[in-house]
């Protein structure tokens, strides 16, 4: 009984195991060049940000409000990270 149950139990875990490694992590495929502009404008984005926490009108609002409207002033920043990204997938299936 105890054969049949360990038997059991193992066709039932494979499908389980065999999915688990299809969604596993794998190292990037970004180039350094996409790497450091990226790293650029995520520094821009949080400066962006630091620069207008700084700004003393927030400072009076309730945080949620004010966390809510610095977001919105570098949300252009913030696009430019996106454009990266877009670029290098364009860049990728042009290559396919």
């Amino acid at each position: 009984m105890n054969k049949l149950t360990t038997c059991l139990l193992l066709l039932i875990a494979l499908p389980v195991l065999a999915e688990s490694t299809a969604s596993e992590w794998h190292n990037t495929t970004l180039s350094d060049a996409t790497i450091a502009k990226i790293q650029q404008a995520s520094y821009d984005y949080k400066k962006c940000v630091s620069d207008e926490i700084q700004k003393p009108d927030y400072q009076k609002q309730e945080s949620r409000f004010a966390t809510e409207q610095i977001i919105k002033q570098c949300e252009v920043v913030l696009a430019k990270m996106r454009e990266v990204y877009l670029a290098e997938k364009s860049s990728r299936s042009d290559c396919r």
